[in-house]
């Protein structure tokens, strides 16, 4: 039973990480962009 409510909630987590690792990265990007001009 444990694992099978671990396993959703591990992969809901590492999804949210990804998700928030690639929006930081896009504003990390620009901000990049924004000091080069």
């Amino acid at each position: 039973m444990k694992n099978k409510i671990k396993k959703p909630i591990a992969i809901t987590f590492l999804l949210l990480i990804i998700i928030y690792l690639f929006d930081y990265r896009e504003a990390f990007i620009d901000g990049i962009l924004l000091g080069l001009k």
